[in-house]
């Protein structure tokens, strides 16, 4: 390794005095882990084919009969333009063959051709990888009997691609992803009609090659100094550099980060030929450049783990045919991204999908989410990521994965009591429940007044077992509000057991003394009865957050069958109203009758949680 290869702006050997993190042959000798080495100019002069004859190692230029301009006035339009331009360049190098009887091509396996000057992608010239039978056919040309694949780059690179606007020397992102076309891995780019799926930065096959620090004014990070690694499905199962975690069965996980030993759990979607595989990506080495930008600011609302990285989940399909392999691997978003609609980014180069967990530190990945873990088909793939978290204190990922359908209930918790606490209802329940993939409880509270009537029923949800509502005032005059309390255990899947024995009270619904000096905010979480009820054809919804959360505002007919999502989102803290017209997710209007709307929230500064259901009529 040499050490000469990092330093900052001018304290490198690159020609522009550029920043470097790393060679051509450190970055696949971290890829692969040690697998892959490459040799280049070395101690021994040998190394190089063609040396010079001043014995310094480097290799002699190979100079064609004709101008680079006559190259440059060939479109690439035109009929077996570049093939042309590589194949006087390979007879130029077997006449340098003839005239220097030391030079040995025997074992070689791989071809690389750099051209002095800038780049030019509408010439003859364009940079590619290519096979050796673009050249030769096989069997190979009796007088150059050892060319193989190859690739063809530029010795300086232009953010334009434009041959009038060099923007310094060429740096290792874009070798080492020609190279990496020598190895078989595709591009994994987006375009419209053919390609739906890009990791965009996180990977070397996408816009990953251009990772690395600003230069120039232009704003792109274009200049490739610190290229991103290669998707995992390659790693572990095309080149098999790195042993992957086969996960079968349910399972808890906590990932962490370790760019020495990377750690990849592969899950295999049953019954199908497509798989998950699952890493947490920070920042170190060729990973420093991640897609997340650490600069300007940067820190979209409520997500846990902002600029630092988080768990990316590989989506791939192992039977895509060879017209089809840039749609080989994709990245669930945890945000989502456009791109799954088959709409590019407008803004290539400053486009950022978001690792796992986003918006809330509680997120679930599963075949009824935004994004969802469904088949390319559409169809379910029956493997659920539970309770994403984010551990800021070592930067790990927590998730339960659940393989197949879980239709199994947690034990009913047991012995709920209620007992005044400072005024407040204090409950608790005994910790009975030993399932492996408990997640917590849910606290109901059924809300009734005297003389009698409905009014709320409300969920919060905890881990521990034992909660204080601070929202409720035992005692009081008349006249009383009333309280019902009763509680069921939750596992990831979202099962629920049956109810805890109850407990009640009376009094009146007060404020938590937190919020009582936030006149600018709710005070509390509230989801408002719909206005008007019944409706034809709209109705609005209002709702109060005094958090900034991740909000999920569904309707539901009364056999439990979503009709609309109406929020999925990040919401800031305040007073919300949003309306329904009656239709339903496919813009259908849907018929007469009671539906139910369902506010979840998990707020974006605890891990607390809070759920309401209220019921509405349409009246066609």
């Amino acid at each position: 390794i040499d050490s000469s290869w990092y330093g900052a702006n001018n304290s490198t050997p690159h020609p522009d005095g550029d920043a470097l993190y790393g060679s051509f042959r450190e970055y696949y000798l971290q890829q692969s882990m040690g697998e892959h080495d490459i040799v280049g100019v070395g101690q021994d002069s040998l190394l190089v084919l063609n040396p010079d004859s001043a014995g310094t190692g480097y290799p002699l230029w190979v100079v064609l009969d004709s101008s680079k301009n006559y190259y440059l006035d060939i479109s690439v339009s035109e009929p077996d333009a570049t093939i042309n331009f590589h194949r006087d360049v390979i007879n130029a190098f077997a006449a340098m063959m003839n005239d220097e009887p030391s030079i040995d091509t025997t074992g070689i396996t791989k071809w690389v051709i750099i051209y002095t000057g800038n780049v030019d992608y509408s010439s003859s010239l364009r940079p590619g990888a290519y096979p050796a039978s673009t050249i030769y056919p096989d069997p190979p040309d009796t007088n150059y009997p050892n060319f193989k694949d190859y690739y063809v780059q530029s010795e300086v690179w232009s953010n334009s691609g434009s041959y009038s606007n060099p923007s310094g020397f060429t740096h290792i992102g874009q070798q080492v992803h020609e190279f990496g076309h020598l190895l078989g891995a595709v591009d994994e780019y987006f375009e419209i009609g053919t390609n739906t799926f890009d990791p965009f930065k996180w990977a070397l096959m996408s816009f990953g090659i251009y990772n690395g620090p600003t230069i120039g004014t232009s704003g792109n990070s274009v200049v490739g100094s610190c290229p991103a690694g290669f998707s995992p499905p390659y790693r572990v199962f095309s080149f098999d550099w790195i042993p992957v975690i086969d996960i079968e069965n349910d399972t808890a996980l906590t990932i962490h980060y370790d760019y020495s030993n990377p750690k990849y759990y592969n899950i295999d979607i049953p019954g199908s030929h497509e798989y998950f595989i699952l890493e947490n990506r920070l920042r170190e080495g060729f990973d420093e450049f991640t897609a997340i930008p650490d600069t300007g600011g940067y820190s979209p609302s409520g997500d846990p783990n902002g600029a630092i990285g988080g768990l990316l989940i590989w989506h791939a399909d192992s039977l895509e045919t060879s017209s089809t392999m840039s749609d080989f691997i994709e990245i669930e978003f945890a945000n989502n991204d456009p791109y799954h609609n088959n709409v590019p980014p407008d803004d290539w180069f400053n486009y950022y999908g978001h690792p796992f967990p986003y918006g809330s530190n509680d997120q679930d990945f599963n075949d009824n989410t935004a994004p969802s873990s469904n088949k390319r088909d559409g169809s379910n793939s029956n493997v659920s990521f539970q309770g994403i978290k984010w551990n800021s204190s070592d930067s790990s990922t927590f998730v339960y994965i659940i393989i197949g359908q879980d239709s199994i209930s947690p034990a009913t918790p047991q012995n709920l009591t209620l007992t005044n606490e400072g005024g407040n209802p204090r409950l608790r329940w005994a910790g009975n429940n030993t399932e492996p993939d408990l997640k917590g409880y849910n606290l109901y509270k059924e809300l009734s007044k005297f003389p009698p009537g409905a009014l709320d029923t409300l969920v919060y949800f905890t881990t521990d077992t034992t909660y204080l509502d601070q929202s409720f005032k035992i005692g009081g005059s008349f006249p009383w509000v009333f309280a019902e309390y009763w509680v069921q255990a939750r596992d990831f899947a979202g099962n629920e057991s049956g109810p805890s024995n109850s407990r009640s009270t009376k009094g009146k619904s007060v404020l938590p003394a937190k919020l009582l000096t936030q006149s600018d905010i709710p005070e509390e979480y509230r989801l408002a009865q719909n206005y008007p009820n019944p409706f034809n054809p709209v109705t609005t919804i209002k709702y109060d957050l005094p958090e900034d959360s991740f909000v999920h505002l569904d309707i539901y007919d009364l056999l439990g069958r979503e009709v609309k999502t109406l929020l999925n989102e990040v919401v800031k803290a305040g007073y919300k109203v949003v309306s329904w017209e009656g239709k339903d997710n496919n813009g259908n209007p849907v018929s007469t009758g009671m539906y139910i709307y369902r506010l979840t929230v998990n707020s974006a500064e605890s891990n607390e949680g809070i759920l309401v259901v209220r019921k509405m009529v349409l009246l066609r």
